[in-house]
């Protein structure tokens, strides 16, 4: 594909697309008002350099789209639809829930459009590994050797903290999209020696800060990305020789480090996944079952359209049948949520979408050890499909900084075409 815009362009929109994501995961995966307007107007920022750079080109322009684009605007419609027949609980809310949804629309779009060449997905992939390995070795020094505060500083009386998040299953959300990026080249040939190990060891250490999180669904979650990743990997033409030789060293890497974060965990999330063998005897997924529940009789009272994008909080209390000291902000299960707030016309755009996602990334995902660009979409696929399993008994959609990531992968998944492997592998250099 020629290039529409000079590379070093581009290179600066990826710098600044990672600049805005890597923010939202360290300001407290960005759920504050602060951190919102800043992913914003960052965002805002960044489209508008884009456009005027686009307008200047003399090459014209060329844009890169995803086929996701067209459920995630029939959601936003209905949202918007909402709003214009005054059909939403709050209209504040919507309204501010509909300037995040375009946000991270926005964001996916700049995102597809600054990566033109294979050294770019390659770029891509280095950074998020590099952003993963960071965080988890902050989630894991703040486990070992924290004082109970966000970075040593922050009080929060409520929630499971570990790493930069407040909510342990949040930083178990972010490992699962994180995670794949290290995986995929650790086991394909597009880097090779030191690079290779270095990877494999980076994608260990952030699947076990998974298990240290004691994160239930992140754990789970992530046991369905090995599932994926394994029929992606069953679908390379060279799967045994992939296996062989090298392979089986990064599977050795992967197990000793596995093996050095459970005896330094000292069996605690052990106890935790214990709770798989009785989950009804858990508070908390007694409560997720009552939620469940009142959000059924939420959809009853309004099928169609729902009551409106972001009103959850506002509108369950009426709903709510057991007695809780918590404020009740999110049904802990994205797709009721969002049958709740935006109705079957809603939720249908939500199974087009992760139906469209499978099928047009998985057409594309072809010779993902050799090449740059399937080898993104590669990872991006098993990363989003770890959050999709997670969704059913958590909100990491609605957290900013998970949800911006989430619609970036997805979108880096289902874009471009499949490139047939060439007759001669060639590796390129780390």
């Amino acid at each position: 594909m020629r290039e529409r815009l000079p590379h070093a362009m581009t290179l600066w929109l990826l710098a600044g697309v990672l600049a805005v994501l890597m923010f939202g995961v360290l300001a407290f995966g960005g759920v504050e008002p602060w951190a919102i307007f800043t992913i914003q107007a960052s965002t805002a920022v960044l489209l508008l350099l884009w456009t005027i750079a686009a307008a200047l080109s003399p090459l014209g322009l060329q844009l890169r789209l995803s086929p996701l684009y067209r459920p995630m605007l029939l959601f936003l419609s209905v949202a918007v639809l909402q709003l214009v027949l005054g059909r939403s609980a709050y209209a504040y809310d919507s309204r501010m829930a509909v300037r995040l949804v375009v946000t991270y629309g926005v964001l996916a779009f700049l995102a597809m459009q600054s990566l033109q060449r294979g050294g770019d997905h390659r770029k891509l992939a280095w950074s998020l590994s590099a952003f993963g390995f960071a965080v988890a070795v902050l989630a894991v020094a703040q486990d070992f050797a924290g004082n109970g505060k966000l970075y040593w500083i922050r009080e929060q009386h409520e929630g499971v903290i570990y790493g930069p998040y407040v909510n342990h299953s949040h930083y178990a959300g972010l490992m699962e999209m994180l995670m794949p990026f290290a995986l995929v080249l650790a086991a394909g040939r597009i880097v090779r020696g030191g690079k290779r190990t270095l990877l494999a060891f980076a994608a260990a250490f952030m699947l076990g800060t998974v298990f240290l999180s004691r994160s239930l669904g992140g754990i789970i979650a992530v046991a369905c990305e090995a599932a994926v990743f394994v029929l992606l990997a069953q679908r390379e033409r060279k799967t045994r020789r992939l296996l062989s030789g090298s392979g089986l060293a990064v599977a050795a890497i992967v197990l000793v480090t596995l093996g050095f974060l459970a005896w330094a965990d000292q069996g605690r999330s052990i106890d935790r996944m214990l709770a798989l063998r009785d989950p009804m005897h858990s508070a908390s997924t007694t409560s997720r079952f009552a939620i469940a529940k009142d959000s059924l009789h939420m959809f009853a009272a309004r099928p169609i359209l729902g009551w409106g994008l972001g009103t959850f909080s506002l509108v369950y209390p009426k709903f709510q049948s057991y007695f809780s000291i918590f404020v009740i902000n999110h049904a802990h299960n994205d797709y009721l949520e969002a049958l709740t707030e935006t109705g079957l016309v809603g939720f249908g755009a939500l199974v087009w979408f992760v139906v469209l996602l499978y099928r047009s990334s998985a057409a594309k995902i072809v010779d993902w050890t050799n090449d740059p660009r399937a080898a993104v979409r590669c990872a991006a696929l098993v990363g989003c499909t770890g959050i999709l399993v997670h969704s059913l008994s958590d909100f990491n959609l609605h957290i900013p900084g998970n949800a911006a990531l989430f619609f970036v992968l997805s979108c880096l998944a289902t874009t471009g075409t499949a490139t047939p492997p060439p007759t001669q592998t060639a590796s390129a250099p780390g």
